[in-house]
């Protein structure tokens, strides 16, 4: 693996190591949610949150002034690609609530027999 950093091959390889897993976590949710393929979410979350953990642990032994311009480069990416896997949670929420919302409305409305709506009394 190429390294992103000018350090000691230790602290920088365990950082480029994490930068990639996190990296391929999000871009294999992206890619599920884009394509509105089956994800456990919760396993994904699972999995984000511990990749997410290594790496701040990996990044407090790597001091910033050290990281070179592919370092910086790799998390900008990083940074950009969990805006987006941000922006697509959001409308994947969205929509389960619209849903939710239909539901709901509709076992409403099939638990009415109309006697006091504004429909009801137009059908009686």
């Amino acid at each position: 693996m190429k390294t992103l950093y000018s350090l000691p091959s230790g602290p920088a390889n365990a950082l480029a190591a994490a930068l990639h897993r996190l990296e391929e976590i999000v871009d294999e949710e992206n890619t599920a949610l884009t394509e509105r393929l089956k994800v456990d979410l919760d396993d994904m979350n699972h999995r984000k949150s511990r990749a997410l953990l290594e790496l701040t642990r990996t990044a407090r032994a790597v001091p910033v002034a050290t990281l070179g311009a592919d370092a910086k480069a790799a998390i900008l990416r990083l940074r950009e690609k969990l805006a987006r896997n941000s922006r697509l949670l959001e409308t994947n929420i969205a929509a389960v609530r619209r849903v939710a919302d239909l539901l709901s409305h509709a076992l409403h409305e099939a638990d009415s027999d109309g006697t006091y709506s504004a429909r009801g009394a137009m059908t009686a």
